[in-house]
C-alpha cells in the first residue's frame, strides 16, 4: 500500500494511491484502538486479530516477556557480562530481532 501526502505532515491529509483501501476490519480495529486505519492494517498484517491483542502489542508489560534464560547460551553470556563489568572491560552487544507471529 502506498500513500502520498498532499500537504504537510501536520494536516495529516493522505490520498490512497492503491486499490487497497481500508477494509471494514481495518476500520473496526482502528475505531476500537482510537488509531488510524493504516496502523490497524499493519497490526492486522502482523497477526493481531483482536483489539486486545493489538493493545497488548502496543503497550507491552514486563510481565508479558518470556524468561530470557530460555535463550540458548544466556547463562554463559550473563556470566561473561558480569566478568567484563568487574574487570572494567568495554562491552559491545550485537543483536538481531526475530519476530514471528
Amino acid at each position: 500500500m502506498r500513500l502520498r501526502s498532499d500537504s504537510s505532515a501536520r494536516s495529516r491529509r493522505w490520498v490512497w494511491r492503491s486499490s487497497q483501501v481500508p477494509t471494514a476490519n481495518d476500520q473496526a480495529m482502528a475505531r476500537a484502538l482510537g488509531a488510524h486505519p493504516v496502523v490497524a492494517r499493519v497490526l492486522i498484517a502482523r497477526g493481531m486479530e483482536t483489539p486486545e491483542e493489538a493493545r497488548a502489542f502496543l503497550n507491552p508489560r514486563l510481565s508479558d516477556l518470556l524468561d530470557p534464560f530460555l535463550l540458548a547460551g544466556m547463562e554463559m553470556a550473563a556470566h561473561r557480562v558480569v566478568q567484563a563489568v568487574r574487570e572494567h572491560e568495554r562491552i559491545c552487544v550485537y543483536g538481531t530481532t526475530m519476530w514471528t507471529v
